[in-house]
C-alpha cells in the first residue's frame, strides 16, 4: 500500500514538475495568477506537497501568502503553516458565531450557535495548540488529533440539521475543514 501511496505521489509531482510554469515579472501581482501555475518563487517542496494535497490551489495560494513557507525544510514546517491558517479561520469563525449568538431571536438557532461555540473553542484552545505541538514529534498523532478538531467542525455543522433551522456556518466549516485536509495530506507525506 506505501508502494503505491510513493507511486501517486511521485506520479503528481512528476505531472506538477512538467507543467508550463511562470516567470514573475517584479510588477505582476501574484493574486492575479492562476493558482494552478507555478510560480518562480515557489520551492520543490511547496510544489510536491501541494499537489499531493486534497486541494492544491488553496495550498499553494495559502503557502504563497505566507513567507517562512519558502525557507521551509520539510513537510512538517509546510504542515504547521496550514495548520495556523485553520487557526485563524476558526477563530474568525468562533468571533461570527459570538456576533451571531448576540443577535439571533430564533431559539433553535441560538441552541445550535451555542453548540458551535463550544466545539470552535475546544478547536482553537485545544485541538490546534495539540497538533502543533505534538507535530515536532509525531505527524501520524497531530494528522489524527486535527481530524478530531474536523469531527468536532462537523458535529457543529450537523447540530443545525438537529435543530431543524437551516445552518448559517456551512460555508465557514466547510473552508476550515478544507484547509485542515491539506495540512493532514502534507504531515501524511512524512509518516504515511
Amino acid at each position: 500500500m506505501a508502494k503505491w501511496n510513493f507511486i501517486a505521489i511521485l506520479f503528481l509531482a512528476l505531472a506538477n514538475f512538467l507543467s508550463p510554469t511562470m516567470a514573475v515579472k517584479k510588477d505582476t501581482n501574484l493574486n492575479s495568477l492562476s493558482p494552478t501555475m507555478a510560480v518562480k518563487k515557489d520551492t520543490n517542496l511547496m510544489l510536491w506537497g501541494c499537489s499531493a494535497s486534497t486541494d492544491r490551489e488553496l495550498c499553494l495560494s495559502l503557502l504563497r501568502s505566507d513567507p517562512r513557507s519558502y525557507d521551509a525544510k520539510g513537510y512538517t514546517e509546510l504542515g504547521k503553516i496550514i495548520v495556523e491558517f485553520a487557526l485563524a479561520k476558526a477563530e474568525e469563525t468562533l468571533s461570527f458565531v459570538k456576533s451571531l449568538e448576540n443577535k439571533t431571536t430564533d431559539k433553535a438557532v441560538g441552541t445550535s450557535l451555542a453548540v458551535c461555540r463550544s466545539l470552535y473553542d475546544l478547536i482553537i484552545r485545544e485541538r490546534i495548540p495539540s497538533a502543533l505541538e505534538t507535530s515536532t514529534e509525531s505527524e501520524e498523532d497531530a494528522t489524527r488529533i486535527m481530524g478530531e478538531a474536523v469531527l468536532d467542525d462537523e458535529n457543529c455543522e450537523k447540530e443545525f440539521s438537529k435543530n431543524h433551522v437551516k445552518s448559517v456556518l456551512t460555508k465557514r466549516n466547510n473552508d476550515f475543514s478544507d484547509i485542515v485536509y491539506i495540512a493532514q495530506s502534507l504531515w501524511f507525506l512524512v509518516w504515511g
